[in-house]
């Protein structure tokens, strides 16, 4: 009898955790803690292991991927040519008065500056870690 309640407690002790959403996530991406967040996010809404194989009927995952790209494309572009027009020279107008500083390659950064980044700055925490 005792195992049956403890088992049904431990169920329901589950289902709860999966069912009650806390303020973890929230705090987790407003404190920009990627891997907490991510940690949390499983733990509340698990992985995904379904994999949608039809939408709208269609099964071929090439048929629907071009589908997909018809839409947006259609969605992100303008309705008319005159329109198109119409915020080109607006966006030229726009430049032309520009002022700003200059772009060139030294304003340019890639994933590999960021991450060399970023180790500097774990290292400096934990040196500074270390001598408190």
């Amino acid at each position: 009898m005792f195992k049956a309640i403890y088992k049904r407690e431990i169920r329901a002790r589950k289902r709860e955790e999966r069912e009650t959403y806390t303020n973890e996530l929230h705090e987790a991406l407003l404190k920009k803690q990627g891997r907490t967040f991510w940690n949390c996010w499983s733990s509340k809404f698990g992985s995904s292991g379904c994999r949608v194989t039809c939408v709208d009927g269609i099964a071929n995952e090439d048929v629907i991927a071009d589908r997909f790209a018809q839409h947006f494309a259609k969605v992100c572009t303008n309705n008319s040519a005159s329109g198109s027009a119409r915020l080109a020279d607006e966006y030229r107008l726009l430049r032309s008065s520009y002022v700003g500083q200059a772009f060139n390659d030294s304003s340019l950064f890639d994933t590999e500056l960021v991450q060399n980044v970023i180790n500097k700055i774990r290292e400096a925490k934990r040196q500074v870690s270390m001598l408190s």
